[in-house]
């Protein structure tokens, strides 16, 4: 199959606000979120004459959903509410954002009534998929029917209840954050990293990424014990989140290494924004029983103008990294060249 690229949107379509990270949202809410974990299972098609009447009964009282298993969403669940809509697509008219050429300025539709949720493709160049079925006209949706958008994008629709809400916000909480500190965990970071490369490349944007790392900190464990270690990397997670903006991306990458990602900022505004979260972090005091803990960090910055046209997201973390190379030689310092 060829994978049409479409043309990138006008910057008045470019979306403010790219990717958030909540667990569930609704049909009216825009978003987008985290990179792929898994790859989509392909499954037969089912019989048209296979119209599972007694399932689809169940929409009347419970719970529709549908659950991103690969693409840009993966992890995502959103519900769909009775007598509602819902466009997936490229542009920042949909009610769910997935940036990608891929992906149509508006690829699919769908529509829920009281007993059953249909799917049309909206004219895609990529075209919409159902259990591996091309969809050329209305398709009714069964729980567990697997949906594919493009060549990289799928879901499962799933009819369930509200302990399944919560079952699954569990497992998509689990498979996409650092437990301890709760920002996203490597594998999520590296898979948003590469997404957010090619996004600046493709909009001639600015991107920054900054590696974070924690000074002397075996200190603090040979010191104080992994309890109180595990309250300072808990800690310092918190202030990274109160101190960037909600478009900005943060993860807990190693045992005391941290990266943030920064779009549409300047170098004065990144080297900025390095030394807040430095005093930040030098500021804090963490107290666990009679031991009261101070740390400094050491940052490098690398930018997509250190790089190469052709460079990618492996080549600025060899640059960011180099750079936080050079700052531990110092400790509680920023090196951004």
């Amino acid at each position: 199959m060829t994978n049409a690229m479409e043309p990138s949107p006008p910057e008045s379509e470019r979306p403010s606000q790219r990717r958030v990270a909540p667990h569930f949202f609704d049909s009216e809410e825009r978003t987008k979120l985290l990179p792929p974990l898994e790859q989509q299972r392909r499954e037969p098609m089912r019989p048209p004459q296979d119209t599972q009447p007694d399932v689809q009964d169940q929409l009347v009282d419970g719970v529709a959903l549908i659950a991103f298993t690969t693409g840009e969403a993966t992890g995502a669940v959103l519900r769909i509410e009775p007598q509602s809509s819902l466009t997936i697509g490229r542009s920042e008219r949909c009610s769910f954002l997935l940036d990608d050429p891929t992906i149509s300025r508006v690829h699919a539709r769908l529509h829920r009534l009281d007993s059953s949720v249909s799917l049309t493709d909206a004219g895609s160049t990529n075209g919409t998929f159902v259990n591996g079925r091309r969809v050329q006209e209305v398709v009714t949706l069964h729980s567990g029917d697997s949906v594919r958008l493009g060549t990289r994008h799928g879901f499962r629709f799933l009819l369930g209840d509200e302990r399944e809400l919560t079952a699954l916000a569990a497992a998509y909480e689990h498979a996409t954050h650092d437990a301890l500190t709760g920002l996203l965990n490597r594998r999520v970071f590296d898979q948003a990293l590469q997404g957010e490369v090619s996004y600046a490349r493709r909009h001639g944007s600015a991107l920054s990424l900054l590696l974070i790392d924690v000074d002397h900190f075996k200190n603090v464990n040979d010191a104080h014990g992994h309890t109180i270690g595990d309250s300072v990397l808990r800690a310092i997670g918190e202030e990274l989140r109160q101190a960037l903006r909600a478009e900005d991306i943060a993860a807990r990458v190693g045992g005391e290494e941290f990266s943030v990602v920064v779009r549409d900022v300047d170098r004065t505004g990144v080297l900025g924004l390095a030394d807040r979260l430095s005093t930040r972090v030098s500021d804090l005091h963490v107290t666990v029983g009679p031991a009261v803990v101070q740390v400094t960090v050491s940052i490098g910055i690398a930018s997509l103008k250190d790089c190469d046209a052709r460079d990618g997201a492996a080549e600025l973390l060899r640059i960011a990294d180099a750079r936080l190379y050079k700052a531990k030689a110092y400790r509680n310092c920023v090196v951004a060249d």
